[in-house]
Formats: structure tokens, sequence, C-alpha cells
């Protein structure tokens, strides 16, 4: 990742013993005042945007089950034509 980037593209994970689904979690960064783009996933949620508004969405996001809910920086953006084994 290049570190002048103002952007960043993040997962947010869902564990399965978690009450909160993908759909939630969606709709719950949907509904907070930030600007970052936001793709449900079936592990949880992926989000980009300008670094500050990213963190700012975890903070909250975490609060929903903070035991439960991890993430990590993604290397493409959303909707990177790159993807994984699947």
């Amino acid at each position: 990742m290049n570190t002048a980037d103002p952007t960043e593209t993040r997962l947010i994970v869902i564990a399965p013993s978690s009450e909160i689904t993908p759909d939630q979690l969606a709709r719950f960064i949907h509904g907070l005042d930030v600007e970052v783009n936001v793709k449900e996933t079936c592990y949880g949620a992926m989000i980009e945007g300008d670094r500050e508004e990213v963190a700012k969405t975890l903070r909250e996001v975490r609060k929903l089950d903070p035991r439960r809910i991890f993430t990590k920086v993604r290397g493409f953006p959303i909707g990177d034509e790159r993807k994984c084994r699947a």
C-alpha cells in the first residue's frame, strides 16, 4: 500500500459465534454518518475510503461485538479484478 495514498480498504470479518450478520453489519455502516464505500460479503463486509473515515467507522463497528469482529487491511480496492483462489 502506498503510504501517500489517503484511502484505505479494510476487511471486516464477523466470527461465526457472533449474532451479527453481514447484512446487519452493512446496514449499520450505511446508517453511520461516514463517507465510506461498503460491500457486504459472506464473512462480513469491506469498507473503503479516507483513512480517518475508515478508522471512525471501525471504532463504531467494533462496539457491536468487540470480541467477535475483526479487521485487517486489504491489499486491493473494492471491485479490483484480482481475486483470491475462490
